[in-house]
């Protein structure tokens, strides 16, 4: 169950990754970025993983890894 379970999460992040990259320059166009302006907005998600992996590591000490993944599904579906 716990190999399935960690396959589902990985599939649903790569297949998310995969969808959002061939749609960077359709995004930059809708929103009219310069090439700085993405580049910037690309950098602060690059950024933002890093406290969000420390944090992740501190929860997966005190927490079961299936509510984590639970319960980080639900706040990105919100």
């Amino acid at each position: 169950m716990r190999v399935t379970s960690l396959w589902i999460v990985f599939f649903v992040n790569g297949a998310v990754l995969s969808s959002w990259a061939p749609r960077i320059p359709d995004v930059q166009e809708r929103l009219q970025l310069t090439d700085s302006a993405l580049g910037l907005a690309l950098f602060g998600v690059a950024a933002g993983s890093v406290p969000a992996l420390l944090l992740t590591a501190r929860l997966l000490r005190s927490l079961r890894s299936g509510a984590v993944c639970v319960g980080t599904a639900l706040l990105f579906r919100s």
